[in-house]
């Protein structure tokens, strides 16, 4: 009896489970819905046409249809990233899946099923193009139908079919519909020239097209985007580059060339002080730190046959100054001594190692002037440059295009960290700059902002270049044609528009302080000396990078340099003033690194003329070929050093 009920309790169940799946399949059978028969706007309904001219440029704009019929993009139009942004966000097993993605599917009835809420859906593209052509209400049978659907559509249609249709269909507020539209809506651009950062606002708009909106709720969208981001890092599609966003040129025309014909971006320009961060970054490299006392007082060197006198920028003198100082206020003389210490040739390495590739001459042909940017380089190298220090001295080549996803870069490291990071916070100190700029100069930036400015010579060339926590921006102000400005410098020109530039980059960024290396070391220095203060003088804090921090007396001193006759040199010539009584001009001889008190003879034309104790001699200038030696007795004792003798002409 027990077997015989237990028979016919089977029988019921299975009749029942066929009965279910029977109508289940009567039920799918009944309730699909009949394939798209092609993926193209040719043979859609048209409810309001478009007008165009003969030329097929379109006279009026219409949202009015369902589909979108006029600005259609092929797919090999529409950029990589955004291809493979759309993928990862919405189905990143899109050309793996045959409609459905069941692994995402499960996954997601299992989140929905732990929070007790509808909070993942997992549809595949090819699931959201059945819904575009069926719209069905969101339920599960809605999705169970949709699943088979798609299955079929991926037996008619290639994936690429298949995605093109959904990039140029998918919905967006304002009626808008596909990738062209909304780019144009929102960017008022179309898709190729967007910024990564704006397409990524395109992919995560689709997901709630009247909640994610860039104007109406800007911060839940950046804060999607964000998301995005990180989860494109995770698949290698999206890397940390600072790729370049804008590459902008504008101004008047020439008389003869327009200037579209030239691309102010790549033409060379002599970049005056804007070096002077990279020549302080190798000194410290070298040895310096941002303590070390440099000396600006007046300086005259050897031009090729000739004598040149720099002077700073206000043509005032402020004596013995800390690099921090030195660097801030943007001084020549310190800068000249900086150069002579790492030397031209490092200098020039250095530069090209920054990707500077302009400056092919001998270091002998630039000189100490280098330093103070008598070469010509181009913008893009300078901004090149730039990002080495707002990436803590790594070199990495700038991103030109998005698409280029597959070249392999080079990156080197150039700058420690620490040696970057100290740069920046001296570039983005408003007190260090006081001497020359004051203190509420334009340079003051809202958000710690890394600022360098130059001016070259009879207001030619006026720059500024900056970097905050995310952006490097570089901006040259000057005439095509080489004419001089009128009296434009890097700090009241190119400092505005820098300033503008990045008020609106920042507009919608939250706020970071630059890096600062976590291995620099806060040490306490007296003002004047740069010493470690002890307690009895003035003190201020300083970075250092482990090990460089100063002593409260000053090191012993190293091995004498060797003395050498500075002025004049080899091969100059002088010439006498037609204005002057020729008895009253004169020239100073003057000996390098000659110890304090020490006696020194002078030969002009191999006969004594003088004798001296601080290493100069102002001789009386006659015309004629001459030559000069200096004979030098040391630590007053019989024993003496002749310097090589040095010909020079008077004119």
């Amino acid at each position: 009896m027990k077997l015989t009920l237990s028979k016919s309790l089977a029988a019921v169940l299975l009749s029942t489970v066929a009965l279910i799946a029977g109508g289940l399949v009567w039920k799918t059978n009944a309730d699909l819905l009949a394939l798209p028969t092609f993926l193209s706007t040719d043979g859609f309904f048209v409810r309001k046409v478009q007008v165009t001219d003969r030329n097929y440029q379109p006279l009026t704009v219409t949202y009015q249809n369902r589909w979108n019929l006029h600005d259609h993009i092929p797919l090999h139009d529409i950029p990589q990233f955004l291809q493979q942004a759309f993928v990862v966000s919405e189905d990143q097993r899109f050309y793996r899946h045959k409609g459905v993605d069941w692994a995402a599917r499960l996954h997601a009835i299992y989140q929905n099923i732990k929070v007790l809420d509808s909070i993942r859906g997992a549809s595949t593209i090819s699931e959201q193009v059945i819904r575009m052509w069926h719209p069905r209400p969101r339920t599960l049978w809605s999705r169970w139908l949709e699943g088979i659907e798609a299955g079929r559509l991926e037996k008619e249609f290639s994936k690429n079919e298949i995605f093109e249709f959904y990039l140029n269909q998918v919905p967006y507020a304002g009626r808008r519909r596909g990738v062209v539209q909304a780019a144009r809506l929102f960017f008022d651009r179309d898709p190729d020239t967007l910024s990564t950062a704006e397409m990524l606002a395109l992919v995560v708009m689709v997901r709630a097209p009247s909640r994610l909106d860039v104007r109406r709720n800007p911060d839940r969208l950046f804060k999607s985007i964000e998301q995005l981001a990180d989860r494109l890092l995770e698949f290698g599609v999206l890397d940390q580059r600072h790729e370049i966003l804008a590459w902008v040129n504008s101004g008047a025309c020439l008389d003869e060339v327009s200037p579209s014909w030239i691309d102010a971006v790549t033409t060379p320009r002599q970049p005056g002080s804007t070096l002077k961060p990279f020549l302080y970054a190798l000194a410290l490299e070298k040895g310096w730190t941002a303590a070390t006392l440099v000396d600006d007082s007046p300086l005259s060197e050897s031009v090729g046959r000739g004598l040149h006198a720099y002077q700073n920028y206000s043509r005032i003198h402020y004596g013995m100054l800390r690099v921090r100082q030195a660097l801030g206020n943007s001084l020549n003389i310190p800068a000249l001594r900086a150069a002579q210490f790492v030397g031209v040739d490092a200098l020039l390495a250095c530069l090209q190692e920054l990707g500077v590739q302009s400056l092919q001459q001998h270091p002998d042909y630039y000189g100490d002037g280098l330093a103070l940017g008598n070469g010509e380089i181009t913008l893009l190298e300078l901004v090149q440059a730039y990002t080495v220090l707002a990436r803590q001295g790594i070199y990495r080549p700038l991103k030109y295009l998005l698409t280029d996803v597959s070249r392999r870069e080079e990156t080197r490291r150039v700058f420690s960290a620490e040696t970057a990071s100290l740069i920046g916070n001296i570039l983005s100190d408003p007190t260090a700059r006081r001497l020359e700029f004051g203190n509420g100069s334009l340079l003051r930036f809202p958000i710690q902002t890394a600022v360098k400015t130059g001016t070259f010579s009879d207001y030619r060339d006026a720059w500024a270049l900056g970097f905050n926590h995310r952006f490097t921006v570089g901006v040259w102000i000057g005439n095509l044609d080489h004419l001089a400005t009128d009296g434009i410098t890097g700090a009241n020109g190119a400092t505005l528009v820098l300033r503008s530039v990045l008020a609106e980059l920042n507009r919608h960024q939250n706020s970071r302080p630059l890096y600062l290396s976590p291995r620099l070391v806060k040490t306490e220095i007296c003002r004047q000396t740069g010493l470690q203060a002890d307690g009895h003088c003035a003190s201020l804090s300083e970075w250092f990078v482990p090990g460089t921090e100063p002593k409260t007396i000053a090191a012993p001193t190293k091995e004498l340099k060797p003395v050498y006759l500075r002025y004049p040199t080899q091969g100059m010539q002088l010439a006498m003033d037609p204005r002057m009584p020729d008895d009253q001009e004169a020239f100073v001889f003057r000996l390098a690194n000659l110890p304090q008190r020490t006696p020194v003879d002078w030969y002009v034309d191999d006969w004594p003329v003088a004798t001296s104790t601080n290493g100069e001699y102002l001789w009386r200038l006659q015309r004629g070929i001459h030559s000069v030696r200096a004979r030098i007795w040391w630590d007053g004792s019989r024993q003496f050093q002749d310097t090589p003798d040095v010909s020079f002409t008077v004119k």
